[in-house]
Parts: structure tokens; sequence; C-alpha cells
């Protein structure tokens, strides 16, 4: 694990991943992770994945995701690769009374100790931090330790439209940009498909319906399409899918 990844999980509290990231930046990404949790949570329960029996939360970072869902999960694993940031989680899920969790440290472009009934995986923003082939072990890992039916949330932060990929580097941070399609096409030679491609606009606009209340629901399928338009012009973004697989 680089120094970058301890370091930062050293910082109390949320605070963005990005290498530029400051302290000027707190109350805007615990907003938007508050936002993120929320919609995240809805995501999961339309496409009826909560109850979960099993959650397995691969880069948990603080542990904040684990520990909202931690009322809708029977059991959580929670698993980062590096050891500060672990030691957050633990002490996040810490304060739930959830009876059945643990976290531990381990390097996920190698980690293999998935339980057999592991039935929902949570991917948030961290495989953009692997290589392609790294990202297709894991997957592939995943279909052949989980439960007879796994379902993974993958969210990341995605090439567009025909915008940019490639590779960031600044010190012993690296990251990759890739189209969602790279994910999915890699995904599928593991067995998974995806039922659900999101953007963080789709965040956008679900938000601002539910606040309208019945009115929103009434204007959801004129103001969606236009998102979807919209979004063209759009070269990077934030995307969630969920991918299945039943052996």
């Amino acid at each position: 694990m680089s120094d970058f990844w301890e370091e930062r999980g050293k910082l109390d509290g949320i605070l963005s991943v990005e290498p530029c990231a400051d302290e000027a930046d707190r109350k805007k990404e615990e907003k938007f992770r508050r936002q993120l949790l929320a919609w995240t949570t809805t995501l999961m329960q339309r496409e009826q994945l909560l109850p979960a029996n099993h959650l397995l939360d691969l880069g948990c970072g603080f542990g904040d995701i684990a520990a909202h869902l931690a009322p809708h999960c029977a059991k959580i694993t929670m698993v980062d690769g590096s050891s500060s940031m672990i030691e957050q989680a633990r002490a996040t899920m810490g304060r739930t009374s959830h009876p059945s969790w643990t976290g531990a440290q381990s390097d996920l472009a190698t980690f293999d100790a998935i339980d057999a009934d592991v039935d929902l995986v949570y991917l948030g923003a961290v495989c953009m931090y692997l290589t392609e082939d790294e990202y297709a072990g894991l997957i592939a890992r995943i279909a052949a330790s989980g439960s007879r039916t796994v379902t993974i949330v993958q969210r990341e932060y995605v090439a567009m439209n025909g915008g940019w990929t490639g590779t960031t580097e600044k010190g012993d941070y690296r990251s990759y940009r890739r189209a969602a399609g790279t994910y999915l096409e890699l995904a599928a030679r593991a067995g998974f498909t995806c039922s659900l491609l999101r953007y963080s606009s789709d965040m956008d606009i679900d938000r601002a319906l539910r606040a309208l209340g019945p009115v929103g629901r009434g204007l959801a399928s004129v103001i969606r399409p236009i998102g979807r338009v919209a979004r063209r012009g759009k070269k990077e973004g934030s995307s969630t899918f969920v991918l299945r697989r039943t052996r």
C-alpha cells in the first residue's frame, strides 16, 4: 500500500481521496457523501438487493457505506489495503450496534478470502486504482467464490462520450481513467451481466425529483430523458453499475 493512502487514511473523517484535496474541501465532500449514501441505499432497494445476507465492502475506506447499510445486512466484511483506512472503518462500524462484522487489511489486487455466503459486493470508486488485469482477476475471484447468486454494485469515475482515457500519476498516487464499457466487458468475461448503469447526473435528478414529492414522480418520465440528452456533452463523470451473476 502506497504512502499516499496510508497518510490519507490518517485524516479525521471523510475527505476526498483526490491528491489535490485539502481541508477546504471537507464540508463539500461530507455533503456529497451523505447524498451518495442515501442514493446508493435507494438504488439497492429498487434493485431488490436489500436486505442482504453478507455484504462484502471492498475498498471500504472510512467505513461509512458499510455502517449506513448495516441495518440491511446480516453480516458485513470490510476490506481495505490501507491499515489506517481499515482502522477508521473498524471504529465507524464499532459505533453501530451491528452484531456480525469484520474488518481486514488486504491488497484488492490479490484478495481472495471471499466467503461462500457473500451475496452483495460493493466496490466504491476503488477499481480505478487497479490495472485491467487486476480488476479482471478480482471479478473472477468474486464470481468463483461468492454465493450461487452474487451481485456487485460498483461506482467508478469514468470517461464518457469519447473522453480522455489513461493513467494519472502524482508521486505514488496512480489511477486509471476508463470508459464504463471497459469495466462491463471485463466483468462479462467472468459471467456477470449489467442490469443497471447510472451516472452522477442521474443521482442529481433523482434527488431533485424526490424533493418535489408526488409532483416529482409525475415529472420523472419527462425529466430523466432530458438528463440523458444533456449527458451527451460530458467527457467524464461518476457512474454506478449493477453486475449480476448466477452459477
